[in-house]
């Protein structure tokens, strides 16, 4: 393939050119300022393209006859050498490496068949894929145990000719030869290949072997590229076809990375995206907090000034700016308890919101206590005085003979004693909202003594405290009542005389109701509104 020569020589052949260096530079010494200098010359002459590859031709005897030391050295003068190649040429090339003089391990020869030509029609080695070429190194030891795999599926081919014993004997032993050799091959490939944290790492295309057969002419004969083994078809199928990889590697870093840039001005926007949606829900949830603080203060410091005092004993401007900040805290709340239930808009996440902790321990439970005095309470006393007086009313009902009249009175009272129970601790699983605000809205404006013109304002509290009864976590709870035992039997006893039926058709009419509300909305006050 090379034959030993005084100096750098040119092999011209009409598909490429060869640098051979006769292997002057595998050593340390004066000859490096050479090296430089020759890759200083390619670059001049050949800008673009310096090279395109690297054959680097080892003597397989010598690495598997050295000791490790000296192998060690000698991959690391080969590595520095590639280093300085890339660096001065500023391209990247494939590199082949090719151990010679393979024909050292015992039966090689009598393993391949002249006959057939087949020194000429074979390649043997490996080509790493393009793919893997990032860590081919590392694929060395599985690429070398598929070539043994083939030479023991050669011995069996082999070993059926007729051969004489002695020769059967060196083809039997060949692949156990060509196995041991893999631990100096696979040491030295590391060395020679090891990772670089500090620079490119060499392109390592494949990895050969070749070998010069015996001459049997004079011993001056001259041996030429064609007579070796291996090397015909490593030429013309493995190196001239790849010619073309330095350029396209050129190619490709000479192309404006639309896509690279295109993801980079993406990831850019998004993160500019992202900071401005963040810095936006930053500010709401900022300004949110504010807004609580100031309608929560103001609430605050009527409940304080009112302590111990009878709500009901105020005058009228008082009721009105209790009730003004107390409205101005549940239109704060009802959009907060939308957030609690729906999820907070998209401008005010991104891990910021705080509205959840304010609205269930700070405000939702001062509002409780605020609409407890106002209005709860006494309308809750209100419903069991007149759950009372029906219990104990004289007048009797014939359920087989109930006036319209009557009918309405008993469905009234019923649905007195299902809000009564849902607003218990006993019923909550079955409590619904829009049944208190039907069984409690008279008495909630009677009964908490407010303006006749912020009657309207009063059952938009009913609405927006009813819907709370669902309320029942360790963070907030509705606060319930505790009935009276004997007033709920004696108010059932009464009931009993409403025909099931007229029960069955007022409960359908309320689930029908409820359904309604989940679909289009609460027809209520604050809907209407």
């Amino acid at each position: 393939m090379v034959r030993p020569t005084a100096g750098v020589e040119w092999r011209v052949t009409s598909d490429a050119v060869f640098i051979d260096t006769a292997g002057r530079y595998q050593t340390e010494g004066f000859d490096g300022d050479e090296w430089s200098a020759l890759l200083e010359n390619i670059r001049k002459y050949r800008p673009n393209r310096p090279l395109d590859g690297m054959i680097l031709v080892l003597d397989a005897q010598a690495i598997q006859h050295s000791d490790e030391r000296e192998a060690d050295e000698t991959a690391k003068v080969m590595r520095t050498r590639l280093d300085d190649a890339m660096q001065r040429l500023k391209v990247k090339f494939p590199v082949y490496v090719v151990f010679t003089n393979s024909d050292s391990m015992e039966g090689f020869r009598d393993s391949f068949s002249a006959s057939k030509n087949e020194d000429k029609t074979l390649v043997w080695g490996s080509t790493i894929p393009l793919e893997k070429s990032e860590n081919a190194q590392a694929m060395f030891d599985g690429e070398y145990e598929i070539l043994q795999n083939a030479v023991m599926k050669r011995r069996i081919t082999r070993l059926s000719a007729p051969f004489p014993a002695v020769r059967q004997l060196r083809i039997f032993n060949f692949p156990l030869h060509f196995g041991a050799a893999r631990r100096r091959f696979g040491a030295f490939m590391n060395a020679l290949f090891r990772p670089n944290p500090f620079s490119e790492n060499p392109f390592l295309r494949g990895f050969y072997f070749a070998a010069v057969p015996s001459s049997n002419g004079a011993s001056g004969a001259v041996r030429t590229a064609g007579q070796g083994y291996f090397t015909e078809r490593f030429f013309r199928d493995v190196l001239l076809r790849d010619k073309d990889l330095v350029k396209t590697f050129q190619s490709q870093k000479a192309r404006p990375p639309i896509f690279g840039w295109s993801l980079t001005i993406l990831g850019m926007a998004f993160v500019v995206l992202l900071l401005v949606l963040s810095a936006v829900s930053l500010f709401s949830n900022k300004q949110m907090l504010s807004d609580a603080e100031v309608r929560g203060e103001r609430v605050l410091t009527i409940v304080k000034a009112d302590a111990g005092k009878n709500p009901f004993a105020k005058s009228e401007d008082e009721v009105r700016r209790e009730l003004s900040a107390v409205e101005d805290l549940r239109q704060l709340l009802a959009r907060l308890d939308d957030y609690d239930r729906n999820g907070p808009p998209i401008y005010m996440r991104f891990g910021l919101y705080s509205g959840e902790k304010v609205f269930k321990k700070s405000l939702l439970p001062m509002y409780f206590s605020v609409i407890e005095q106002r209005f709860k309470a006494p309308a809750v006393r209100k419903l069991e005085a007149d759950l009372r007086k029906f219990a104990d009313s004289s007048a009797v009902f014939n359920p087989n003979q109930i006036s319209q009249e009557q009918e309405q009175v008993l469905d009234k009272h019923y649905e007195m004693l299902k809000a009564y129970l849902m607003l218990s601790g006993d019923f909550r699983a079955k409590a619904q909202g829009a049944d208190v605000v039907l069984a409690l809205k008279d008495y909630w404006v009677s009964e908490s003594k407010v303006p006749s013109d912020m009657k309207l304002t009063a059952l938009q509290q009913l609405d927006f405290w009813a819907k709370q009864i669902d309320r029942d976590d360790s963070e907030v709870r509705f606060p319930r009542i505790s009935t009276n035992a004997k007033l709920v039997e004696d108010a059932r006893r009464k009931l009993q005389a409403l025909p099931p039926v007229f029960r069955y058709y007022s409960r359908k009419v309320t689930e029908i109701s409820k359904e309604i509300d989940d679909r289009v909305g609460q027809t209520n006050v604050s809907a209407i509104l």
